[in-house]
């Protein structure tokens, strides 16, 4: 249904702008569409792990457990000095005020409490590159081997690149809303 909508709003934006005139419809309105779509390209990358379990936990915003499982970190990322650490994305769920300078040594401050929450963790890609390997993974399998080898491992256990990769693909399952805990 609200893929419906939209495009019958982009048809009548596209009406509207033919009113307005020629370079409206053809050079400012489909930039804006490029745009919006790379926003929710970067949005669907930032949270696409989620864990199945979400649903039934109590959804308090700053538990450390709740935002553990709705996103995921991204360390040593080139993008991180060019995004406001966006790449502390856990850490930005959780303390949403918090500088982004501080969000780092807040992450590394709080270890602990990552590490027993079960964080997802990636050291130098960027959540763009994981969106598109997680994408591309459905036709190239070897893009999920390449996922896992930036993949962090916390406590004593190291995962197998297999155990990894069963461990996202788990996390991209869909969520049964019916049990959903609000509080």
């Amino acid at each position: 249904m609200s893929m419906v909508v939209s495009i019958i709003c982009y048809y009548h934006l596209l009406t509207c702008g033919g009113i307005v005139g020629y370079y409206f419809t053809w050079h400012v309105f489909p930039l804006l569409f490029v745009m919006a779509l790379f926003l929710m390209q970067g949005n669907w990358s930032q949270h696409i792990f989620v864990h199945p379990h979400i649903a039934t936990i109590p959804q308090k915003r700053s538990s450390y457990r709740y935002n553990c499982y709705l996103t995921y970190q991204c360390m040593n990322a080139t993008l991180n000095l060019r995004s406001f650490n966006d790449g502390y994305h856990v850490t930005h769920h959780i303390k949403s005020r918090l500088h982004w300078s501080e969000l780092a040594s807040d992450f590394l401050n709080n270890f602990d409490k990552y590490a027993e929450h079960d964080v997802i963790i990636f050291n130098g890609l960027f959540f763009d590159a994981f969106g598109a390997l997680v994408f591309l993974g459905w036709y190239i399998p070897s893009c999920w081997t390449c996922i896992a080898k930036h993949y962090v491992h916390l406590g004593k256990h190291k995962l197998t690149t297999e155990e990894v990769v069963a461990k996202l693909k788990s996390r991209l399952a869909p969520i049964d809303r019916s049990k959903c805990k609000v509080q």
